[in-house]
């Protein structure tokens, strides 16, 4: 059997502790990790550009990814939506900034943190009712 548990990727990490700024956060990805091991796997989300929002605040624009980014290069020869990176992938980039915590970019070995990684090119935000 599978479980699935859908969370913000910072939520769902394995791992924060070699994240500057957030080594103290300890997130709920890290608890399944330490359970189940290689049993699990922490997929994270990320955006190229696009623009973000949350319940009652207004809709934000992202800037374009940097093209030294995790981002800027795994879109820098493709003109598809999406991108998917496996581990072994994410682990070729090294210490890179990306944006798979939040709208600000953040260093990190990000195969430290996360088993695979979901890259759209342009993010949308909910529509939450809006016209």
């Amino acid at each position: 059997s599978k479980v699935i548990v859908w969370g913000a990727t910072t939520h769902m990490a394995k791992d924060l502790s070699r994240v500057p700024g957030l080594e103290r956060f300890v997130s709920m990805g890290s608890f399944i990790r330490r359970e189940f091991k290689s049993q699990s796997f922490a997929l994270g989300f990320s955006a190229y550009s696009g623009s973000y929002g949350m319940v009652r605040q207004a809709v934000r624009q992202l800037q374009a990814a940097p093209s030294s980014s995790l981002e800027g290069q795994a879109f820098a020869n493709s003109d598809s939506d999406t991108c998917y990176l496996t581990s072994s992938q994410i682990r070729k980039f090294g210490p890179v900034p990306a944006r798979a915590l939040g709208s600000e970019f953040q260093t990190a070995r990000w195969d430290e943190v996360l088993d695979g990684m979901l890259l759209f090119h342009e993010e949308h935000p909910p529509n939450f009712g809006r016209q």
